[in-house]
């Protein structure tokens, strides 16, 4: 007579002598399933056989996949440890069961042969086996981060959560943010799962100190290296403040006023700019210095680093003076630089005139250039009398009837007063 009992299960895997445990009862695809039993019985006999048994669970066929057997030389309780070595893992999970069977005679052969008496099921205990794959994730989401308005080199905390289930490794899986020109990653936490378990991960964005205002996505990809990539974008999620200060400026000086015909026409500006911004006054920003004279035209740019303020001398090269009087325009712009595709702002503006050394012509005085009228078909300076009335109006004193009457009279060219 003999009682015992099938103690405990453990779930493992890989080919002989190997052994590979999978908690919670994992085995991948096609890898061999070993089951490490426990066992104990008690008998009354002298002389007794057992055996732990695997067999494909509620299987009608009885179908052995593996067996130990014992032999027994004492009555007692007798216990032990054994490994079966079963089938490979078929897709979609499988149960298998282990039995204690018991003998109360010494047999020659395994079970389930003998000469003497027959075979008795003591117990058994069974065990379900879910199909486990490498690293697999789905439904990647954000589920909160904060703050949503920080200024350069804050840091934006995210909450990120991911359903996995697999045999992953800490390499398998990683996560990367990225806000604009900030980004990080961190590698998704290693857990052994055969059904699906949400994992969070906290991550930290730092916001670069020089990342230029504005409203950024947050876009979170998984890198799987096992599997497919999933990805997610808030949109317009994160705010970078900073306010743009103002950039000033002033033409101080703008010459020469004369350039001989046929000589090189360089016209030399020098200008004062300013920027109050001091996130730019870091980065950086710059002048644009242009010059138009009628169809002529050169412009040039300045890089400058903090507040300035200095002066600032540029040379603008428009070719070769012509025969000719020239005007326009000398324009001072601002902007900074970091921003992408910054417009240019117009600081200030001067008129200016070059001459040749001749007279330009003109039908209107809007023909000629700011300080000069139009006379005669040429442009003069304003103020310069008409030809023929070059002199000067002299004052006279008249006496009309005992009356001193003040006036003035014009003396014809080439005389003057006499003294009589």
């Amino acid at each position: 007579m003999a009682t015992g009992q099938v103690i405990s299960i453990e779930v493992g895997y890989g080919l002989f002598p190997s052994w590979q445990s999978v908690p919670p009862f994992g085995v991948p695809l096609g890898e061999q399933i070993k089951l490490r039993v426990n066992w104990e019985l008690d008998t009354d006999d002298v002389a007794s056989s057992s055996a732990v048994v695997a067999y494909k669970h509620n299987d009608p066929v009885w179908q052995i996949l593996d067996q130990q057997t014992e032999r027994h030389t004492f009555s007692g309780h007798h216990s032990g440890q054994l490994i079966l070595n079963t089938l490979n893992m078929p897709a979609g999970g499988i149960s298998l069961a282990a039995v204690l069977w018991f003998n109360p005679d010494i047999v020659i052969a395994d079970f389930p042969e003998d000469e003497g008496n027959p075979w008795q099921q003591l117990e058994y205990q069974a065990v379900s086996i879910s199909e486990v794959g490498p690293s697999q994730y789905r439904n990647l989401r954000v589920i909160s981060f904060d703050p949503s308005t920080v200024d350069p080199g804050d840091t934006v905390h995210l909450t990120i959560g991911v359903e996995h289930r697999g045999l992953g490794e800490t390499s398998d899986g990683r996560i990367e943010v990225d806000i604009g020109e900030a980004s990080t990653q961190v590698a998704v936490p290693f857990f052994t799962e055969t059904v699906w378990q949400e994992t969070l991960v906290f991550i930290g964005v730092d916001i670069p100190s020089d990342m230029n205002p504005g409203t950024y996505d947050i876009d979170v990809a998984l890198r799987n290296v096992t599997g497919p990539d999933l990805e997610i974008v808030i949109e317009d999620a994160i705010t970078v403040t900073g306010e743009v200060g103002d950039i000033t400026g002033v033409i101080t000086d703008v010459h020469p006023s004369v350039i001989e015909y046929g000589q090189p026409l360089d016209i030399y500006v020098s200008f004062n700019a300013y920027n109050d911004d001091l996130f730019y006054q870091i980065r950086g920003w710059e002048t644009k210095v242009s010059v138009t004279l009628d169809s002529l035209r050169d412009s040039d740019v300045q890089f400058h680093y903090g507040r300035d303020g200095s002066r600032t001398d540029q040379s603008l090269h428009l070719g070769t003076m012509p025969n000719s009087n020239l005007t326009g325009l000398v324009i001072l712009e601002g902007r900074h630089k970091t921003i992408p595709d910054s417009p240019w702002t117009e600081l200030d503006r001067r008129s200016i005139a070059v001459s040749s050394g001749t007279s330009p012509e003109c039908s209107v005085d809007g023909d000629c250039p700011p300080g000069y009228i139009c006379r005669n078909g040429v442009c003069v300076p304003e103020g310069e009398p008409p030809p023929g009335e070059e002199f000067p109006w002299l004052p006279v004193t008249l006496i009309v009837g005992g009356t001193i009457v003040g006036g003035a009279a014009l003396l014809p060219k080439g005389k003057g007063l006499t003294k009589k």
